[in-house]
């Protein structure tokens, strides 16, 4: 993603949406991946492979529609006689998603990666080449939900690496308190089902718990949502003289976990721009 976003700053708008079908082949799961793609054929002026690109998106998720028609990208393509049915598709698409997530059931609570970085973790001293390793085999392989967390919070094997690095004591005694986020699950479905009572309207994503760069605790993606476990973990035993100020303050418990959960579900049913200060205020406030 990074040397397509440099790619796309150089005006290489080809070589970017190249770059980011090789990211598809390498097993990219998230709609983002292909949109961006495709805006940046668009820009390349290849409609057919932008095109494809949308299609691809569809194809994984992708119903964002104000994104689709409001993209500056994309505007080249408007003109297009496959444009009209490509909205009607991320149309239905929309309309499919909050038809199978209206309930609260339906949700499911995926904790692979916490799994799956762990495994990768205890390689990690033997590895020729640790950073390779995480990118390789935890980023790549990861979840919809773990590969929408890398673009602004992971960024790569390598500033993930750089993380467990700076925090040696930390990481080595956080294991325990991710163990236990499985048994969190009735907790964060009866926050499902205390906002479906309140708001009917509600959509109930996906949510996913993966360990990241001990730079959020969580966000609202277009795959769902995305919890970064590594800053819930204060407790017993668990040192944190590594840490700086910011992430004293923000290291939480364990327990904090189904509460914050809760609260970016309440960002993903908001569809709402922050350009000022006061928009930020309603949007977190709200939230919390």
């Amino acid at each position: 993603a990074t040397a397509a976003d440099k790619a796309d700053a150089a005006h290489e708008f080809r070589r970017a949406g190249e770059l980011r079908e090789r990211a598809i082949q390498r097993g990219a799961k998230t709609p983002t991946v292909p949109f961006a793609a495709a805006c940046s054929y668009a820009r390349a002026g290849d409609r057919d492979r932008a095109f494809a690109m949308l299609d691809r998106a569809i194809a994984v998720g992708f119903r964002d529609l104000d994104e689709l028609t409001a993209h500056p990208d994309l505007a080249a393509l408007h003109g297009d006689p496959r444009w009209t049915p490509l909205v009607a598709r991320v149309t239905d698409a929309r309309a499919a998603f909050r038809k199978a997530h209206a309930d609260p059931a339906n949700a499911r609570f995926e904790t692979s990666d916490i799994a799956r970085f762990w495994r990768v973790y205890d390689q990690l001293p033997s590895a020729a080449d640790p950073a390779a390793l995480l990118e390789t085999e935890y980023l790549d392989v990861g979840s919809a939900g773990l590969q929408e967390f890398i673009p602004d919070r992971i960024t790569s094997g390598q500033k993930l690496l750089q993380a467990i690095q700076h925090h040696p004591k930390y990481f080595a005694a956080l294991r325990k308190a991710t163990q236990t986020v499985a048994t969190l699950e009735p907790e964060v479905r009866q926050e499902l089902r205390n906002l479906q009572k309140l708001y009917a309207d509600a959509t109930f994503p996906d949510i996913y718990y993966v360990v990241g760069a001990m730079s959020s605790g969580g966000t609202a993606t277009p795959s769902g949502l995305v919890m970064g476990v590594e800053l819930f973990g204060r407790g017993p035993g668990v040192p944190l003289d590594e840490m700086n100020d910011w992430h004293r303050a923000v290291i939480a418990d364990t327990a904090t976990l189904a509460s914050i959960t809760a609260h970016e579900l309440i960002h993903f049913q908001q569809n709402l721009q922050a350009n000022t200060l006061l928009d930020r205020a309603f949007i977190e406030g709200s939230a919390d």
